[in-house]
């Protein structure tokens, strides 16, 4: 049976790849280095916007060593500040970068650092940022939109959570739910701004700042690598396990990734069985959705309930990964209880198909599970 006969009866598969060693990539680690300038940049704001955030590496997430196998790794972006997920990387950054483009339109980007916050959300009063989300990238946007002052509208499609739409109405945000899916809402998001000339739309599917945002998590992951003691060379490669729904986070931290330890890293993305949309379309040959072949119904892993693939990260594919893994739901679920019980961290199921894979391959040596977000309603 072949790997697309397999995707149509939801079976769980591993599928490894012959990476295409000759990198060529529109991005460089330059890119994603000024990234992480502006987040140091931004700082002081972000302390004074949140209570949650009480120093300046609010950007930063820890790198843990599991109980759950020989060295072996958990990097916590479900303890990222404020979005407690991997979105507020690429969320935080297209929202200062849109903070910065306004600021520039009005000649007053020279004088960012006499300007205080109340300066700012008084500038930004007058623009809309919309977003279309599954969940997590909607509530990173919609809460550091509000808290510089934009008004924020965001499309939730019928997988995302409700203690996330509460979150994001208390913080002030326009909620507007579909009964549909992330495809259908991405549209809806796109249609509504396009209607506002003041109105932003952050397009998970090409936006390059959320690429660089996710990318610039390179910085402090080879750091946390090197504080870890493990000796990464050819022969005894990282082992990196990355979730993906539409593409956009696993894909910026891919790149990073690979562009720093070019050979010396092996790369993974998972998916869940009803949306394996990037392991669709590279079976194929082009961007496309699940829908197509009957996929594309409810699943525990609503995180990645994208039916299809970021055209931004799709083409570069075959220079950044090394294997695809599919799983079901309840080994989803089976393997979510395993991380709370032994390494005490309440993650999302979306988070948890990492381990899956990691434990499929073998369990090798200097792996990292990207844990992509936090259940904070547990």
């Amino acid at each position: 049976m072949d790997i697309l006969d397999k995707l149509k009866n939801r079976e769980e598969i591993y599928c490894p790849i012959k990476r295409n060693k000759d990198i060529n990539l529109r991005f460089n680690l330059y890119d994603a280095f000024l990234a992480k300038k502006r987040f140091e940049r931004f700082a002081p704001l972000f302390m004074e916007a949140f209570d949650e955030i009480d120093g300046p590496c609010y950007y930063k997430s820890d790198l843990l060593k599991s109980k759950l196998g020989d060295e072996l790794y958990l990097k916590l972006d479900s303890e990222l500040k404020v979005a407690h997920s991997v979105k507020a990387r690429g969320g935080f950054n297209e929202v200062m970068c849109k903070v910065e483009d306004v600021l520039k339109k009005n000649n007053m980007l020279d004088k960012f650092n006499e300007l205080s916050l109340d300066d700012i959300r008084k500038i930004m009063s007058e623009y809309t940022i919309e977003v279309s989300s599954t969940g997590n990238l909607g509530l990173s946007i919609g809460l550091c939109a509000k808290a510089f002052g934009f008004k924020a509208k965001v499309h939730m499609s019928r997988d995302a959570k409700d203690w996330k739409k509460k979150l994001l109405r208390e913080a002030g945000a326009e909620v507007i739910e579909y009964d549909n899916d992330y495809t259908y809402a991405v549209k809806m998001g796109r249609a509504s701004a396009e209607k506002n000339p003041m109105s932003y739309f952050v397009d998970d599917e090409m936006s390059e700042k959320l690429f660089l945002g996710y990318a610039a998590s390179i910085f402090e992951t080879t750091e946390e690598v090197e504080a870890s003691g493990m000796i990464i060379n050819s022969d005894e490669p990282l082992h990196v396990f990355l979730p993906c729904g539409v593409g956009g986070a696993p894909g910026g931290i891919a790149f990073a990734l690979r562009s720093f330890f070019r050979e010396n890293v092996r790369i993974y993305f998972i998916e869940p069985t009803e949306y394996p949309c990037m392991l669709y379309s590279y079976t194929i040959g082009e961007a496309a959705s699940v829908n197509d072949i009957g996929l594309g119904g409810k699943t525990v892993a609503d995180g990645l309930a994208c039916s299809v693939p970021s055209k931004l990260v799709f083409p570069m594919l075959n220079s950044l990964v090394d294997g695809f893994f599919t799983f079901n739901d309840e080994s989803i679920l089976r393997v979510k209880k395993a991380i709370e019980e032994s390494d005490k961290k309440i993650v999302e199921a979306s988070s948890a198909s990492a381990l899956l894979a990691y434990e499929k391959l073998g369990r090798p040596k200097h792996s990292v599970l990207w844990i992509t977000g936090s259940n904070v309603d547990k």
